[in-house]
């Protein structure tokens, strides 16, 4: 045998039964997406585990809710059981809050490589290679102490011990880390590592279904080794990918610069990302013009129509949900060369801006009652240079003569 234990996937919060959401309008484009990312990502997961060749997955709970999802969805799970099957790979699924044994279709029978950790109950089972005891693994059910479950790993075993655990537990397994070499946990929507004195990760779910969610989602391949390290390398199998996209549009720039600068963006995230389909919104920082300009709804969604008017129906790789503006301080050269209070009041901002140890004058400016309220709105602005842009665009609006 070589240095290599033993090797296998870990992955949770599959919530196959939640569609993709989170959009204010859902176009006909992307109504297919969203309710197939969710099954098209569980199936890459199940691609990763037979291509990497794993001894066996782990399922740490939320897969799927049969009651909401339907027993279809529940068959085409099976499907990819049974491709596991075919394919020599054990399946260890402990129940999570949506999953429970008892919520599983009766009509769907499961293939028997899959062996299910249930809630209320603790379990114990053991991999072997050729007959060889290579690794414990522990379901730890909903309402199971840990105490009470790890009371099940044989005395005097040297054998390497998986803990299979869904919810937020992370100072219990701070506090019992030693006692198992690998804590596969599920119960967070993001990859996360817990700090402690073993092996322990959050597998995260295998493709977000919000903005809130953005950005790379997938599973874990784990690798144990004799000398007792362990490896974990994140995989992406997400389908669709929400993305903030931050850029600064050049001062010089006009209504057209910034259309072909956001083209020449989508053909970059195009290459990088060619396995999804990406969802974004664009951050722009830019000058307060542009911004006046692409304030007006129908600016933007002018852009949006054009930007996604290309996409191929029900298989865009990259649509435009929205494009928000940061303005930045800028004023022309000739409202700043006029003798008037714009202009008196422009060169004011533009000292505070740029000088920040300047105090912004705030207890001189406004009446004692209003000070307190002021004070509490301020505690939420963390970039002074984002604030005197929006007091100047205020300013510029207030002092401009309205044109007759």
């Amino acid at each position: 045998m070589s240095s290599e234990i033993v090797r296998f996937v870990h992955t949770a919060d599959f919530h196959l039964e939640v569609p993709l959401f989170g959009v204010a309008y859902l176009p006909t484009e992307l109504r297919s997406l969203f309710r197939s990312a969710a099954q098209q990502a569980a199936r890459r997961v199940f691609d990763v585990a037979i291509e990497e060749k794993v001894d066996f997955v782990i399922l740490a709970g939320d897969i799927i809710q049969p009651s909401s999802s339907g027993v279809a969805a529940a068959a085409r799970l099976r499907e990819q059981f049974e491709r596991l099957d075919e394919a020599g790979i054990p399946i260890y699924w402990l129940s999570g809050r949506v999953d429970e044994k008892g919520r599983w279709p009766k009509s769907v029978l499961l293939p028997e490589n899959v062996h299910r950790f249930v809630a209320g109950q603790a379990d114990i089972v053991t991999y072997s290679i050729d007959g060889n005891e290579v690794v414990h693994i522990i379901g730890v059910g909903h309402g199971i102490e840990l105490d009470d479950a790890l009371e099940l790993v044989p005395d005097d075993d040297e054998i390497p011990v998986i803990v299979v655990a869904h919810g937020r537990i992370s100072k219990q397994v701070r506090s019992q880390a030693e006692q198992a070499t690998y804590w596969a946990l599920g119960g967070k929507h993001r990859a996360t590592p817990i700090e402690c004195d073993s092996t322990a990760w959050y597998a995260g779910t295998n493709q977000g279904r919000s903005p809130r969610e953005g950005d790379s989602h997938g599973c874990l391949v784990v690798e144990l080794t004799l000398d007792g390290s362990v490896q974990v390398e994140k995989v992406p199998t997400d389908v669709a990918r929400f993305r903030q996209e931050h850029f600064f549009v050049p001062p010089e720039a006009g209504q057209n610069d910034l259309r072909k600068l956001l083209t020449e963006r989508e053909r970059e995230l195009a290459r990088r990302f060619p396995d999804q389909s990406l969802l974004v919104t664009w951050e722009l920082e830019g000058p307060n013009r542009l911004a006046r300009q692409w304030s007006q709804s129908e600016v933007v969604q002018d852009a949006l129509d054009s930007l996604n008017g290309n996409k191929k129906a029900n298989k865009p790789n990259i649509w435009h949900l929205g494009i928000e503006w940061s303005p930045t301080f800028d004023w022309t050269k000739e409202e700043g060369e006029q003798e008037t209070l714009l202009a008196e009041f422009i060169h004011m901002v533009a000292l505070y801006d740029q000088d920040e140890s300047l105090p912004l004058p705030w207890e001189t400016l406004l009446k004692e009652e209003q000070q307190t309220t002021i004070a509490g709105l301020l505690v939420e602005v963390d970039n002074r240079s984002e604030l005197l842009s929006q007091v100047a665009e205020l300013g510029r609006q207030l002092l401009t003569p309205e044109t007759p």
